[in-house]
């Protein structure tokens, strides 16, 4: 059977988020930013502003709200006692392909070589779908993060497909990389009391699950910042989204006229409450995700308190494709929080 006939039998979600993956192919993966490339256009809500110095929501509200930021306690030296590798010539160490549940997904750790005290540590998510890519595509972000003073976890996932949804099987496996990480804190040279997380495009929805009250039974994120590069946020808007509508249906399991509570609970607008981590949300005005997508989020943010950025680019550039402009402002971001 020709490679077309193939190609025209496939199940229209499983092919969308194969096509979604192979967009994201495309987006350039160079790390290096311009000095002189700042943003071209940020806001920050609920008070838009060129480029914000630091988060729109200060340290004395949040300790009104209830959610003080932690002391910044002087850290003593330590010696990480796992046995990272020299990343090349790139100013950072790595420790590859760990298994964090089981015989399961694996991650990869980055950390700036020299570095002798805990340092905070950020989970890094990778886009495709939910059905697609893999770690090695954030590679250039983790190196960013480890060369800013941060341990980088770059972690994969199992993939969504007929019969094994994505939800809410990879936001658990996310929580196990979370848990995982505290668990060996001291190994890894990690202060377990100080952990962000960055997510491109599919990433970014279940960075912002982690981010928000989705299935979560305490008060508190159990992450302290987030980034989120072109994130789908409300996924029943999306439902009829060219591509992106069929891969969220693959990713939940089911048609959202089946199950719209599932669809809902799937959905980190539904999830916002005061106890969210201070989010950074970058998205361009004609991408693929539409820009009412963050709008709404910075909304709900805002009306619940949240600290946050948001950061609309002119454009169709999706998540990774904008990377060498926003790159250096959304590291900036999470250390801001975390150090």
């Amino acid at each position: 059977m020709s490679g077309l006939a193939r190609t025209a039998l496939r199940p229209l979600p499983l092919l969308a988020a194969s096509l979604l993956a192979a967009v994201a192919v495309l987006a350039p993966t160079s790390p290096s930013v311009p000095a002189g490339d700042q943003p071209a256009q940020a806001a920050v809500a609920p008070a838009p502003t060129p480029r914000p110095a630091a988060p729109a929501v200060t340290d004395a509200a949040m300790r009104a709200q209830g959610r003080p930021r932690p002391a910044r306690a002087r850290r003593a030296a330590v010696r990480p006692a796992a046995r990272f590798a020299l990343d090349g010539r790139r100013g950072t160490s790595v420790l590859r392909h760990r298994r964090y549940l089981g015989d399961g997904p694996t991650l990869d750790v980055y950390r700036r070589t020299g570095i002798r005290r805990a340092v905070p540590a950020v989970l890094v998510v990778h886009g495709g779908g939910w059905a697609g890519g893999g770690k090695r595509r954030m590679v250039p972000v983790a190196r960013a993060i480890a060369r800013a003073g941060m341990v980088a976890v770059n972690v994969s996932y199992t993939l969504a497909d007929w019969g094994r949804p994505g939800f809410p099987m990879q936001s658990d496996q996310l929580e196990a990389a979370l848990r995982w990480v505290r668990a060996r804190a001291w190994r890894l040279g990690v202060d377990p009391d100080r952990i962000g997380a960055f997510g491109s495009s599919a990433g970014g929805h279940l960075t912002a699950l982690l981010a928000t009250g989705a299935r979560r039974p305490t008060a508190q994120a159990p992450i302290d910042a987030a980034v989120l590069w072109s994130a789908p946020l409300d996924l029943p808007a999306v439902a009829r989204h060219g591509l992106l509508g069929p891969a969220a249906e693959l990713m939940v399991g089911c048609a959202l006229t089946a199950c719209p509570q599932l669809w809902a609970q799937a959905s980190p607008l539904n999830a916002v409450s005061p106890g969210d981590a201070p989010l950074l949300l970058v998205n361009s005005r004609r991408e693929m995700v539409p820009v009412d997508q963050p709008l709404r989020m910075a909304e709900r943010l805002a009306a619940a308190g949240v600290p946050h950025e948001l950061w609309l680019l002119e454009g169709s550039a999706h998540a990774r494709e904008y990377q060498h402009r926003t790159l250096r402002r959304s590291v900036e971001f999470l250390r801001e929080w975390l150090l």
